[in-house]
C-alpha cells in the first residue's frame, strides 16, 4: 500500500514542509519535517493549531510537479486558474476565474485534467492568485 503524502504549512515560518505522518490536533511539539524539495530534515516546534496540513493527490502536472490540496494551478489550453479542493473523497479543480466561465462554471476532476495543467503557485504562498 503506498504512503499518503502531506505538505504542512507552518504559518509562522511561512514555509511549507513534507511529512508522511502528519500531525493530529491532540499530538503536541516537536514536529520533524522535510523540506519541501527533499533534501534535509528539520526540527521544527509549532502546535497543530500553528499549521495547515494539505494532502498529495498523486497525480502530476505537465512538467512533472506534484499536485496538492490548495495548489494553484492554470490549464494550458484554456488560460483559467482552478484551486486544488477535496471533495467527496476526490481531487478536484475549482475554477478561481468562476466569472469567465459563465454558465459552464463546475469543479473538474483533477484526475482529467492534471496533464494538461501547471502548477502555479499554492493559497499559502501566492495568495494573489486567487484574485480572478
Amino acid at each position: 500500500m503506498e504512503e499518503i503524502e502531506f505538505r504542512a504549512w507552518v504559518v509562522e515560518e511561512k514555509h511549507n514542509w513534507s511529512c508522511t505522518s502528519p500531525p493530529a490536533p491532540y499530538m503536541t511539539g516537536p514536529f520533524s519535517f522535510t523540506d519541501f524539495d527533499g533534501d534535509y530534515f528539520k526540527p521544527t516546534s509549532c502546535s497543530f493549531d500553528e499549521m495547515t496540513i494539505m494532502q498529495y493527490t498523486d497525480l502530476k502536472d505537465k512538467n512533472g510537479k506534484r499536485y496538492c490540496k490548495d495548489d494553484i494551478f492554470v490549464d494550458t489550453r484554456t488560460g483559467l486558474k482552478y484551486r486544488v479542493i477535496k471533495q467527496n473523497a476526490a481531487f478536484w479543480g475549482e475554477p478561481i476565474d468562476w466569472e469567465l466561465m459563465g454558465e459552464n462554471y463546475c469543479l473538474t476532476l483533477l484526475c482529467h485534467i492534471h496533464v494538461l495543467s501547471e502548477i502555479i503557485g499554492n493559497v499559502n504562498e501566492n495568495p494573489e492568485l486567487l484574485e480572478g
